[in-house]
């Protein structure tokens, strides 16, 4: 009889502690996920905002250089005369394409 005492307080013991390490094992991967999970979230839209002012950029010089192709286009002689002559009020219809 004292031998199953033994044994059912040890096996109580065991079981307590199992329990207890599953509970706290359980408990710490939980935390770890929810801080994983926010670390990777804030990582993401860090990225996702340099890839956005990046392109921003981008598109900002690219706007910039069309601006410059421009105003060295309305420089050329010859476009500003077909320029003066479509947009003339007094040039016929075939003038005007024929400017173009």
């Amino acid at each position: 009889m004292l031998h199953r005492a033994r044994r059912s307080l040890t096996a109580r013991l065991v079981i307590s502690f199992l329990v207890l390490s599953v509970v706290m094992v359980a408990t710490v991967g939980l935390l770890a996920s929810i801080r994983a999970r926010s670390s990777l979230q804030t990582s993401i839209y860090d990225r996702l905002n340099a890839v956005a002012d990046a392109k921003s950029d981008a598109l900002d010089r690219w706007i910039a250089e069309q601006q410059r192709n421009l105003v060295f286009v309305g420089k050329i002689p010859q476009v500003v005369d077909a320029a003066r002559v479509a947009l003339s009020t007094e040039s016929t219809p075939s003038q005007g394409r024929s400017a173009s």
